[in-house]
């Protein structure tokens, strides 16, 4: 309820909450975290018990037909409450009642130029073939058997990536394809580094 904006929210004590759980100014609320969807009379025992709160709010992890429809009708705001915590609106009501999105996060390459993105692919390349050639093999034959075998297959992807950079410069290619193939390279370059176990930069 404070998410949504709510202030002065409060839990009513549990032996005397009336059929109301938590109230805020001007809403009332009531949640039934149940096995079995909350049906209509729920609904409706909210209703007459929060006949002074100008917002009714109803979270539970699922709700019948019939309770939707008394819920549509009336203007009661449903919340469908997830098994690991998450709250989600189940009605046009909550849809109203409910903060806009959080804005997407940006990935690594929006906001970068095409060669920014191609340099960055070319560091990674530099520092894992510097890794395979310097870093120490392991004095037990099997694990560095083990090792040798990552630090081959890791070059395989770096050289795979490479080539796809190289294909940057077909003309033919358009913005989106070229794109595309920056974002495989990079894709290739840190699956070689997670199998090495080393951190790019």
């Amino acid at each position: 309820m404070r998410h949504i904006g709510l202030q002065g929210v409060v839990v009513t004590p549990s032996r005397k909450d009336g059929g109301i759980d938590v109230i805020s100014q001007g809403a009332a609320a009531q949640v039934k975290f149940h096995a079995t969807p909350s049906g209509a009379p729920d609904i409706q025992a909210l209703i007459g018990a929060a006949l002074d709160f100008p917002s009714k709010l109803f979270y539970a992890t699922e709700y019948t037909a019939d309770a939707k429809a008394v819920a549509e009708s009336r203007g009661v705001a449903l919340f469908k409450m997830e098994p690991f915590g998450g709250v989600s609106p189940a009605n046009l009501p909550a849809l109203n009642l409910a903060p806009p999105p959080a804005p997407r996060a940006r990935k690594w390459y929006e906001g970068q130029t095409l060669e920014e993105q191609v340099n960055r692919c070319l560091r990674w390349s530099d520092q894992i073939t510097q890794y395979t050639q310097t870093a120490k093999i392991s004095n037990s034959d099997r694990r560095a058997r083990k090792q040798l075998e990552q630090r081959r297959a890791a070059m395989v992807s770096v050289s795979q990536a490479m080539d796809k950079l190289a294909m940057l410069d077909n003309p033919t290619y358009k913005a989106s394809r070229r794109q595309r193939l920056v974002i495989e390279a990079e894709s290739l370059l840190k699956g070689a580094a997670r199998s090495l176990g080393i951190l790019l930069k």
